[in-house]
């Protein structure tokens, strides 16, 4: 009797998961779509995220937020993918802005004052090739802005890439939802409660990683502006010091002579 009573409890089960499997796009697509699942996270994407998209973009990043296939969801590779997507934003902005804070400073400043064209431009020159060099190795888009301030093409572009993070971990949170996606199931006493608490603890951890996404956004942000606001003062500082050495040395030149003359006078006057 209990044989036959676990066996009916288990094709019951698996009814309920096939059941689940087979009309779950009907009842977990989105109420203002028609859509599901990963069709209804690129949906999203057009209708949420693309107000932010930039087309002044520095850095062209890959479509890498894919279709998942059956099996458990890797969420550790998912968030190091996105952190790697907004590295590489964060970097080649911060590249192109020193890159237009040092030709300010050359075309603007330095041939403004012929004393310090000998002195600076080789040292500028050489900070653009390795400027040049990194923008080529991370694969960065040559920005064609005069301006060194790029704060808002940063925001949208850093905005538009976590919209999409942020939908598409929405999206798992779905793929979580299929029974086989959470855990490979197998017939003992604690699968059935082992698997309820594995979809809790991705499910968890999938909206602590959105939360924490939300946080540390502004931050980020925050820090560029920081050192957008500072790096051609910071250039501007190293100018002022070759301005000074400059003149250090052309007030040694003169002065050197009046000394001279001052001695000559003294022995003069003993003789």
């Amino acid at each position: 009797m209990k044989k036959i009573f676990f066996i009916s409890i288990s094709i019951l089960f698996i009814l309920v998961i096939y059941w689940y499997n087979t009309f779950a796009d009907k009842w977990e697509s989105s109420p203002y779509s028609l859509k599901s699942w990963f069709k209804l996270y690129k949906e999203r994407v057009k209708n949420i995220c693309n107000e932010y998209k930039e087309k002044k973009q520095v850095v062209k990043l890959e479509e890498n937020y894919l279709f998942l296939e059956k099996g458990p969801l890797d969420l550790d590779k998912l968030k190091e993918t996105h952190r790697e997507n907004m590295n590489s934003i964060y970097k080649c902005w911060i590249l192109s802005v020193q890159e237009k804070s040092l030709l300010l400073i050359k075309e603007e400043l330095i041939k403004k004052n012929p004393n310090l064209i000998k002195a600076l431009v080789e040292k500028i020159n050489a900070k653009l090739e390795i400027i040049k060099l990194s923008l080529s190795k991370f694969e960065c888009i040559k920005s064609k802005e005069k301006s060194s301030v790029l704060k808002l093409h940063v925001l949208k572009q850093a905005t538009y890439q976590t919209c999409k993070y942020i939908n598409y971990l929405e999206y798992a949170k779905e793929h979580n939802n299929y029974v086989y996606n959470v855990w490979s199931f197998t017939w003992d006493s604690n699968s059935i409660s082992n698997l309820i608490y594995k979809q809790e603890e991705m499910k968890s951890e999938i909206n602590d990683e959105i939360t924490h996404t939300y946080k540390v956004f502004p931050y980020a942000y925050d820090a560029y502006t920081e050192y957008e606001n500072n790096i051609t003062i910071h250039f501007l500082l190293e100018l002022i010091k070759e301005d000074y050495i400059v003149l250090r040395e052309k007030l040694n030149k003169v002065l050197n002579p009046i000394n001279q003359v001052v001695y000559k006078i003294s022995n003069a006057m003993r003789k």
